[in-house]
């Protein structure tokens, strides 16, 4: 459990600890990619009016041109004595939440659609197939700059463009409007995967 709204006494507890408790210094990145370090150890503390004393994974952190170190803090159980893997296990655990709201946000996923279970069921299962193939498409598809987009960014951007359908020659065409900056991109998909489309005929 994140410790983190009401840390003064933590963050003091942290400050007095010897060098000799904290870890060998990690290079680590911020969330925009800054280069920082960080270290990490375990103290003890008794919150405010509370009769126990937990155990606290700790960890400070400070960029390259800072002289004072910033802490975050996790509750755990006093027989976990690996506080770099306690920070680990938190992390990957909000990365998978953050998946999971991705997909159930992104897709607008959060209510079953039909009565039935099998039918919820082939429905969240088309939906499965659908974000995996817009992660595809990002990973193998888009530039480095695209990579961190989500799914609603890859609706918008890719999925969920303007179009026109028009006659031309007796044939059915969709014009898709799309950003001058992305025009190289859009010829070599459609040179990659629509190449050999037969167009429709208009009927009429």
């Amino acid at each position: 459990m994140s410790y983190n709204k009401w840390s003064s006494a933590l963050e003091r507890t942290a400050s007095e600890q010897p060098e000799s408790a904290w870890g060998q210094v990690v290079p680590s990145q911020w969330r925009d990619g800054t280069a920082m370090t960080e270290q990490h150890c375990l103290i003890r503390h008794t919150p405010a009016e509370s009769a126990a004393t937990f155990t606290f994974a700790t960890v400070r952190f400070r960029k390259e041109e800072e002289m004072f170190w910033s802490y975050r803090f996790l509750a755990c159980e006093g027989t976990r004595p690996d506080a770099v893997a306690i920070f680990a296990r938190h992390k990957l655990k909000g990365e998978k939440e953050q998946l999971l709201k991705e997909v159930l946000r992104g897709l607008d996923l959060h209510h079953p659609p039909c009565a039935e279970l099998n039918a919820n069921a082939m429905f969240y299962a088309i939906a499965a197939l659908a974000y995996n193939l817009l992660v595809t498409v990002k990973l193998l598809c888009l530039p480095e700059e695209c990579q961190r987009w989500q799914v609603k960014t890859m609706l918008r951007q890719i999925i969920r463009l303007p179009a026109t359908l028009v006659r031309h020659a007796r044939w059915l065409v969709a014009r898709v409007e799309v950003p001058a900056s992305w025009l190289g991109w859009w010829t070599d998909w459609q040179q990659r995967w629509w190449n050999g489309a037969v167009p429709v005929k208009a009927s009429g």
